[in-house]
């Protein structure tokens, strides 16, 4: 499988070598040396979540990242929605905090003009319109913002759905390929084509030297007899 990732022209961003655990000997394969060169020479970012936390293999020492469980390796490297929205609310907080602090030393700013500079009025009034396009400015920008931060949100979730769903396609249509696959190789296949099958001791006989001076049964598609070697 992964040397078919070499050549695959879907450019995945990540790929996941997991095994949940097992004992050594389950565990022993992922030391295999084939198999840690095919992780080295692979270009795509590849995770290492085998066994249990305390569990170690070769495969973890030439991957690009080493999870402790299958399970952390999914949770690396997908990003959590509720991160992304907590991440989305302190940009907002932050947003609202400057304006706020900025409105506050506007505000200073004019009532120190105001009590300084009452006979200019017309400078007074050029100010006063300056903060309320600023206001405006600053509204119209947080406004903008958020919409985008949703938009691209949403994007992402739909871009989700869609590789998800295509992966579901593509595993079912290799399931139904391996079904097929299965029929074609069934014993019943062969029984239809005309052929039969000889058993003793409920074991496949190939050959007459493996056939014993007993009783055997002959299977044809619609049924079987009992025969003995004379």
């Amino acid at each position: 499988a992964l040397d078919r990732l070499k050549v695959d022209k879907m450019g995945y961003d990540a790929i996941i070598l997991s095994r949940g655990g097992g004992s050594l000997e389950d565990l022993f394969c992922f030391n295999d040396e084939n198999l840690v060169n095919t992780i080295y020479d692979l270009d795509t970012f590849i995770v290492s979540g085998v066994g249990h936390e305390q569990d170690f293999t070769l495969c973890d020492f030439v991957a690009d990242l080493r999870a402790a469980t299958p399970t952390a390796a999914v949770e690396i490297i997908t990003p959590n929605i509720d991160n992304v929205m907590d991440f989305i609310d302190d940009l907002e907080s932050e947003l609202i905090y400057n304006i706020n602090d900025r409105l506050s030393k506007m505000m200073m700013k004019y009532d120190f003009i105001v009590e300084r500079l009452v006979n200019y009025r017309n400078h007074f009034n050029n100010i006063s319109l300056k903060i309320d396009n600023d206001i405006n400015l600053i509204n119209k920008s947080i406004t903008h913002k958020i919409d985008n931060y949703y938009n691209d949100l949403n994007n992402y979730d739909n871009n989700m759905r869609f590789k998800l769903d295509l992966r579901l396609n593509n595993t079912s249509l290799h399931l139904k390929r391996l079904n097929t696959l299965l029929e074609a190789y069934s014993c019943n296949n062969v029984l239809n084509r005309g052929y039969t099958m000889v058993l003793q001791d409920n074991k496949l006989i190939k050959t007459t030297k493996q056939l014993k001076d007993k009783e055997f049964e002959v299977r044809f598609i619609d049924g079987s007899i009992t025969a003995e070697r004379k």
